[in-house]
């Protein structure tokens, strides 16, 4: 109950005179209107208030949190669990740096090597990282997916025909969906598109649409760099690397990968390309080995073959029977070197091609079969020129162009690859021609000597020279490669692997106990928010506060709220005390003799 006309408070202590009383002898309040009303009802708190409005949205705040709890589990669904696979390397000081006048050594270098671009994008390259089916179950029709140099990123949808006979494939890129190609299975799928990717009709699902995404290597190597962690503390000889994922055996093959090509990397800035030399003289040795074994079987097919026929009948002139052996021995000789000198002009007169000695290694040289002192020039020169280019590359992983370092390797590269290189390639092709041009007049002098002397003769003495010249080559090979080997053993890296990465059986972290609390009290929040928030956009009057702050009315008293249809003794009590106090605070509100006039509403 509130009065619309309050008076001050000295108006309403003051009480008019009351007739029959003496005028100096006013009547005290207590005499006038019995005993004074009780003290103001104090100021709802804001608590209590807000507690009353969950109270009276219970049914919202409860729809809230059964939303957020369903959402978290939802959440479960598609967040998988994160792994965390680990390994560590041993570094063994070979280019460790050192700070100060401590002479502590700083394994920072390492670090900035393993995380390389050089390395990531060779893993990203194996393990097809660059590749994301839409469906972890797609994943089976990319097992021979490969990729072109040059070819075009984006998401990708292979759609297959009910009789799995055709296929359409299409490009979204930029939000532009498009047909780039259609065509029939077992032919190859996105061959303008840089793919080499031709599945059989029958691993492909009919009627199915498989999805997928296509990278850079660089996109995937920087996404496959922020889940790495790599330590290595000063002073240690040990790099701890852990690496994060959602598939456990992907993860490890990724880090088993990445400390494999680190370790390798490395040996190629310790031993200057001795490895890479010694794997080049090994290749040329298997290549001059399967030469050999050929030459070996084109001469047994060749004397069985002429076994079956017929001897030739060729009469001799007096002297040519002594003479014949040497003869056709030399003459096959100079046909065969004539052969091989022409052979090695062509292979360094493509070595002048432009670009073509960026791209050369040691092996090149190893097929030279003809060399002489110019040639053990330009084989130095070009494995000189070979190992330059892997420091090169192997510095520019971690330093840029203008670092003090990368300076005079580039100047001393840009040197043997213009000036150097070629021109023992034109004294060496100059010699051969000199040479060439020599056995060529022999051959052809020494060929009116042997007119007489049968052909079969004449062709199974070049295959034997044949032989003889890949043997010899075949056991030049082998020792150079003996040499490469201490070579290589001398010059052993001291960094290697200590702990492979194993995937575990457990994930390191399963967000689905934390997703579901977590929505859990979200949407307790959120409801307990709106509550409040519907509350204080509730123009009703619902709290006492309400109505002296912003009707600016006082409050007389209140009638409590009871059992609607039977209430109890003290409820009954306690309502007829409340309408009892309420009627003494009304009449404190009048003066005596003043009209009242009151109110009673909703």
């Amino acid at each position: 109950m509130t009065r619309s006309n309050a008076l001050t408070a000295s108006q309403r202590l003051t009480p008019a005179p009351v007739a029959g009383a003496p005028l100096g002898a006013p009547m005290s309040p207590q005499e006038q209107w019995g005993p004074p009303p009780p003290p103001p009802a104090a100021q709802t708190p804001v608590w209590q208030r807000y507690l009353a409005a969950v109270g009276r949205f219970k049914w919202l705040v409860l729809a809230m949190t059964l939303l957020g709890l369903s959402a978290g589990y939802l959440a479960t669904r598609y967040i998988r669990p994160q792994y965390d696979i680990y390994g560590k390397i041993t570094l063994r000081d070979p280019s460790a740096e050192t700070l100060g006048n401590a002479r502590e050594r700083s394994n920072e270098s390492w670090l900035q090597l393993f995380r390389a671009f050089i390395i990531t994008d060779s893993v990203t390259k194996i393990l097809k990282l660059y590749l994301e089916p839409a469906s972890e179950k797609d994943s089976v029709y990319f097992r021979d997916f490969r990729l072109a140099r040059l070819y075009v990123p984006g998401t990708y949808e292979l759609q297959v025909d009910a009789q799995r006979t055709g296929y359409t494939l299409r490009l979204t890129r930029n939000g532009d969906s498009r047909e780039v190609e259609k065509g029939l299975l077992g032919d190859s799928i996105g061959k303008n598109q840089g793919f080499l990717w031709a599945p059989k009709a029958e691993q492909l699902p009919a009627k199915a649409s498989i999805e997928f995404d296509l990278f850079t290597p660089r996109e995937a190597s920087i996404e496959l760099q922020k889940r790495l962690r790599a330590d290595a503390p000063l002073n240690t000889d040990v790099m701890n690397v852990s690496l994060r994922g959602e598939d456990p055996l992907k993860t490890e093959m990724a880090l088993n990968e990445w400390m494999k090509l680190f370790v390798e990397l490395a040996d190629q800035i310790k031993n200057g390309g001795v490895t890479q030399s010694a794997s080049a003289i090994r290749s040329s040795l298997d290549a001059a080995n399967g030469e050999l074994s050929a030459a070996r079987r084109e001469l047994e097919t060749f004397r069985v073959d002429a076994i079956t026929k017929p001897t030739d009948q060729v009469v001799l002139s007096p002297g040519v029977g002594a003479t014949q052996a040497p003869v056709l021995e030399q003459y096959t000789k100079n046909r065969l070197e004539v052969q091989t000198l022409r052979n090695d002009r062509e292979l360094l007169e493509g070595l002048l091609r432009p670009g073509r000695l960026q791209e050369v290694d040691p092996g090149v040289t190893m097929s030279l079969q003809t060399v002489g002192p110019s040639g053990e020039q330009l084989r130095s020169a070009l494995t000189e020129l070979y190992q330059l280019r892997r420091t090169y590359n192997a510095k520019r992983a971690l330093y840029t162009d203008d670092n003090p370092e990368i300076q005079p390797l580039r100047a001393q590269l840009q040197q043997m690859e213009t000036v150097t290189v070629p021109g023992l390639i034109r004294s060496q092709i100059a010699a051969l021609s000199v040479r060439e041009d020599d056995l060529a007049r022999r051959v052809q002098t020494a060929s009116r000597e042997l007119r007489e002397i049968p052909a079969r003769t004449i062709r199974e003495e070049e295959l034997r020279q044949r032989v003889n010249m890949q043997t010899e080559i075949v056991g030049q090979l082998g020792q150079q490669l003996e040499r490469a080997r201490l070579a290589e053993q001398s010059s052993r890296n001291d960094v290697f692997i200590q702990d492979s990465a194993v995937a575990p059986l457990n994930p390191t972290s399963n967000t689905a106990f934390q997703i579901i609390p977590a929505g859990l009290a979200l949407g307790l929040a959120l409801g307990l928010g709106l509550a409040i928030l519907f509350d204080l956009l509730d123009k009703r009057v619902r709290y006492p506060d309400q109505v002296a702050k912003e009707l600016d009315l006082d409050i007389i008293g209140a009638i409590p709220l009871v059992h609607p249809r039977r209430p109890s003794f003290e409820e009954q009590a306690q309502l007829v005390e409340s309408f009892r106090t309420l009627r003494l605070s009304l009449r404190h509100q009048f003066a005596p003799g003043e009209p009242v006039s009151f109110t009673v509403t909703s």
